[in-house]
């Protein structure tokens, strides 16, 4: 246990609901200040940023297999059982692909999932391009390197695992089918040009399943997902998705 940190940032009186936030690799948990923390605080659930297991000051010493992951995510939820009957869970890339991953093993009583720059599929295209987004040279031309190895006590370890998390075929990749059968209302959002998960190739998947819900943003990379102008009409797909599924109330 202790392979990841829960921040609470909203708790709310005799609630049995929590939101989790699940921020995506190599990103530090979301804070009180990022807009899906301030859009759930709205609602009547605990608000929790998740600290995923490799990032920020959450351990781990070496490479880490997608396996280790799965297991080290759902090992440290598992014990929200013991508080909440119902849990939300919001991801964007990684932090999706997890919450997706949970959703799928029942780890936990699922009360929704919605999820942003998250795929079903990947190809050896898209896996050079992540090979190349998670790399120590990456970041040095962007100029983030010196930052990253400072906010992130396990830099060398988590920047040697996160390419195989992805390699075509992981057991990262969430089940369609299972999904589907869980009953749990789903919400997939991508961007038109989201580059590791191209909607063309993924959401095509999704056909005839009735609990996965599918949203393509124009005109939006992996990493337009919360620029202001985008977040605002988001905002209101997923208020709407909450309220017609009956899963969140308003705080008065």
């Amino acid at each position: 246990m202790n392979q990841m940190r829960f921040i609470y940032q909203k708790r709310e009186e005799n609630t049995n609901t929590a939101i989790l936030l699940l921020h995506g690799s190599t990103q530090l948990p979301f804070n009180y200040q990022h807009p899906l923390t301030t859009f759930f605080s709205a609602y009547s659930a605990d608000i929790i940023s998740v600290e995923l297991p490799g990032h920020g000051k959450s351990p781990f010493k070496e490479r880490t297999s997608v396996e280790e992951l799965l297991k080290m995510f759902f090992d440290e939820i598992t014990q929200l059982k013991e508080k909440y009957k119902n849990v939300g869970f919001v991801g964007y890339s990684l932090g999706g692909g997890l919450a997706l991953k949970a959703t799928e093993a029942e780890i936990i009583p699922t009360l929704f999932v919605v999820t942003f720059g998250t795929g079903f599929k990947i190809e050896p295209e898209e896996f050079e391009l992540i090979k190349m987004f998670f790399s120590n040279e990456f970041f040095e031309q962007l100029g983030w390197l010196e930052r990253m190895r400072n906010v992130h006590s396990n830099w060398d370890a988590l920047i040697e695992s996160i390419p195989q998390w992805y390699e075509p075929g992981t057991s990262l990749l969430p089940n369609i089918d299972i999904l589907d059968k869980r009953d749990i209302p789903i919400l997939i959002i991508l961007g038109e040009n989201d580059e590791p998960f191209p909607p063309k190739k993924n959401l095509p998947l999704l056909g005839g399943k009735k609990n996965l819900e599918s949203l393509v943003v124009n005109e939006i990379n992996h990493f337009g997902y919360f620029e202001p102008d985008i977040w605002k009409n988001l905002s209101n797909v997923i208020e709407q998705f909450i309220a017609r599924h009956n899963l969140l109330t308003k705080k008065k």
